[in-house]
């Protein structure tokens, strides 16, 4: 009959939603652990600890989510880019602490830069950015390219 089958489909939806869910959080757990990594491991670019990460799974949630964790944590001198590639996009937002926005950094505009590098483009507030890009090879030069500008911050 129509009830038992339509039933039978609620149910099936209703697992998918909750295997959904679970899947999003174990993502979320395993994301995090590798922005904790991250954190432990900066670059020190000019007195500026410069922090990277490249994933090739999650979404832009997890990525505003993780630059949260990063301002959270690292309360001086902190640039962070995180980076989410997959099929042939890239996904990038960048987190900047108050200090360095207060020397006159400046993360949306930091990240349209790196974006047009990659053929994208993006925005942003002073303390975080975000952007998309169509050319994953171009990333290295991106990256050189903040690199670059994060050591000429406070000049």
């Amino acid at each position: 009959p129509k009830e038992e089958i339509d039933k039978k489909v609620k149910n099936l939806l209703d697992e998918i939603k909750k295997t959904e869910k679970e899947k999003e959080k174990v993502l979320y757990a395993w994301i995090m652990e590798k922005v904790k990594t991250a954190l432990d491991n900066p670059e020190i670019i000019n007195g500026i600890q410069f922090f990277y990460l490249e994933i090739n799974t999650g979404s832009k949630e997890v990525l505003r989510q993780s630059i949260d964790f990063f301002r959270s944590k690292v309360k001086e001198k902190g640039v962070f880019l995180v980076v989410l590639k997959t099929e042939g996009r890239l996904n990038l937002v960048l987190g900047i602490t108050d200090d360095l926005v207060k020397e006159g950094l400046h993360a949306g505009n930091l990240i349209r830069e790196v974006a047009k590098i990659t053929g994208g483009g993006g925005g942003g507030k002073p303390y975080m950015g975000e952007a998309g890009g169509r050319n994953p090879e171009k990333l290295k030069d991106a990256v050189e390219f903040l690199k670059r500008e994060i050591s000429h911050a406070g000049d």
